[in-house]
C-alpha cells in the first residue's frame, strides 16, 4: 500500500522561540494515529565542492539552499487516509496556537508537499 509523504517548512521570525513548536510537533508521532516517522528541525547545510557551486552557479549558502525556511517537518504516514486524518485531529488543530507567534506573516512563508512513496 502506498504511504504518504508530508513535508512542511516555515520561516521564522528572526530570534523567534521555536523549542516549544518543536516539541508539540514531535508529540504528534504518539498522538497521532498512522504516523510511520517524523522528523522536526532546522535545516542542516552540508559544505558543497567549490566545483559543485561553480558548475551549478549557485550560492549554496544555507540561507539560499533553504530558501530563507528555518523549520522543517517530515512525516511518513501509513496511508492516505491517515494524512486525511491526521488534517482534523486535535493535536494537529492546536499548532496554530503554537505557530502565531513564531511565524512569519504571510502564506509565502509556509510550504506544504505531500507526495506518494511506495
Amino acid at each position: 500500500m502506498p504511504k504518504i509523504v508530508h513535508l512542511v517548512l516555515w520561516k521564522i521570525k528572526p530570534g523567534a522561540p521555536v523549542e516549544k513548536l518543536e516539541k508539540k510537533i514531535r508529540k504528534f508521532k504518539s498522538e497521532i494515529p498512522g504516523i510511520l516517522e517524523l522528523y522536526c528541525g532546522p535545516p542542516t547545510f552540508f559544505e558543497f565542492p567549490s566545483k559543485m557551486a561553480e558548475r551549478f552557479r549557485i550560492d549554496f549558502s544555507i540561507r539560499t539552499v533553504a530558501h530563507g525556511f528555518d523549520l522543517v517537518l517530515f512525516i511518513i504516514f501509513t496511508d492516505e487516509k491517515s494524512r486525511i486524518n491526521y488534517d482534523t485531529h486535535p493535536a494537529h488543530m492546536e499548532l496554530p496556537n503554537y505557530t502565531e507567534s513564531v511565524l512569519q506573516e504571510g502564506k509565502e512563508h509556509v510550504l506544504v508537499v505531500d507526495f506518494i512513496i511506495e
